[in-house]
């Protein structure tokens, strides 16, 4: 490409000299690849030709092959690189061009910055027309100006477009990692024991869904898994909670961290220790990075637009929204068509923030009329699209709830429905309802001692 190239009179960002200095670099001394790849993607070349040459050198050295003028030129041939290109002399004039090889990662930085600049450039000519046309609406407009927005942010530390054998190596990064890690939590962490065995933690970019019919402890369960979160792993949190008020649900956080009984923080009848305890509790929740934002009937693109300034802000490790079938959409097709437009815009917001999103939701009354009173999928309400966009799907079922005289009084069942990427199966939690929480209720895990 020519330096002359330009957009309205005005040259495209572009460094061919710090291109052409990154190459050398590398000609002169193959050990700084390792010191750039992670910072320059091919496509972030302005040259295409040189982009070429970036590619060949790292896949050399995948295949712990000499990076060197010779075999650069032969591997370019081998891929029908025009002759310009894989000529001996024209790979020889870009290894003479360059001053060091020590200042590698300062002419990869040029050139990352050039490519994000002329990604800046595209983005803003794509949401010009796009605002000229009129042909979106506005909150189509203003969603598609958020994304691409969120998509150049992400992007100021990694290429637009990554190869497939960067995404391969990415891959095999992460099993390694999580074949180090201690105990089987390759995501984030619930906090109880039996559940993470069966899920691994929640996974990024999974959509979870926790159902139940009212008063089995959704809300509870989901606040537990917030508390963890905050409290032991240090990660950001945001609830939305669209049926209760951030002071109802403090309340209830204060009630399970400090494990003071809720009745009495709510006519505020402690004895000195347990104000002792509930101070202390504030005290550790008030460090914490949590977001409560009690917005009543939310829409899906109002939460969306919050979600990604909270991840920008405080980084969030986790998403829960209390819950699905209270919160609204934009199609005016009827109520199924509008819960299953939230659902997949939840799952593309888990993907685009890479972080869980857990959504509580409501069991259709089809569950009462059974003898046998366990929920399954075909109890979701508004079912259809919940149930294939969500990753796993979690049901809380209480027996004593429905059998006074059982022998299971204050054991909770967390039924795995669904596990895209892993098992199904139940286990067992400890329900304390004085203190609206559950806990890890130790159980002999089958094949186990």
């Amino acid at each position: 490409m020519s330096d002359n190239d330009n957009i309205n009179g005005l040259v495209i960002p572009h460094d061919t000299n710090a291109e052409k200095a990154l190459i050398g670099a590398i000609l002169k001394d193959e050990q700084v690849l390792g010191d750039v790849e992670s910072i320059v993607y091919s496509a972030d070349f302005y040259n295409k030709q040189l982009g070429q040459i970036y590619d060949v050198m790292q896949e050399l050295n995948d295949e712990k092959t000499a990076i060197d003028i010779v075999t650069v030129a032969s591997r370019l041939k081998e891929k029908g690189v025009p002759d310009e290109v894989t000529s001996i002399d024209f790979i020889r004039n870009i290894l003479e061009s360059v001053p060091v090889s020590a200042n590698a990662r300062v002419y990869a930085q040029i050139v990352k910055e050039s490519a994000l600049r002329r990604n800046v450039i595209k983005a803003s000519q794509e949401m010009m027309n796009e605002s000229y046309s009129g042909t979106s609406g506005i909150d189509v407009l203003m969603n598609n100006v958020e994304s691409r927005m969120m998509k150049l942010i992400q992007t100021r530390d990694k290429g637009d477009y990554v190869p497939i054998r960067q995404v391969v190596i990415d891959t095999m990064e992460r099993i390694n990692a999580a074949s180090k890690a201690e105990g089987s939590v390759t995501g984030v962490p619930s906090g109880f024991t039996d559940l993470d065995y069966k899920t691994s933690g929640f996974q990024n970019s999974d959509l979870i869904l926790v159902a139940a019919r009212p008063s089995m402890g959704k809300t509870a369960f989901v606040l537990n898994i917030a508390h963890h979160v905050v409290v032991k792993e240090h990660l950001g949190a945001v609830i939305f909670s669209l049926e209760m008020s951030k002071e109802q649900l403090m309340t209830r956080f204060l009630s399970q961290d400090a494990m003071v009984d809720s009745k009495k923080l709510r006519n505020g009848n402690l004895t000195n220790d347990e104000w002792g305890r509930l101070a202390q509790s504030a005290d550790t929740i008030a460090k914490t990075k949590l977001i409560i934002d009690d917005t009543s009937s939310i829409s899906i693109n109002e939460l969306r637009t919050k979600c990604r300034k909270y991840k920008l802000d405080y980084d969030i490790g986790i998403i829960i929204i209390d819950y699905l079938q209270l919160m609204t959409g934009n199609s005016r097709e009827g109520r199924q068509n509008e819960v299953s437009e939230i659902s997949r815009a939840l799952k593309g917001l888990a993907r685009e923030l890479n972080v869980p999103v857990i959504a509580l939701s409501q069991l259709s009354r089809a569950v009462e009329s059974r003898e046998d009173k366990k929920p399954m999928l075909s109890d979701l309400r508004e079912s259809g699209a919940i149930e294939q966009d969500a990753d796993v799907v979690m049901f809380i079922y209480r027996e004593d709830y429905y059998k006074k005289d059982t022998d299971r009084r204050g054991i909770a069942d967390i039924i795995i429905a669904k596990q895209r990427n892993g098992p199904v199966g139940s286990i067992e939690l400890a329900w304390l309802p004085d203190y609206t929480r559950f806990a890890n209720h130790e159980v002999r895990r089958e094949g186990t001692e």
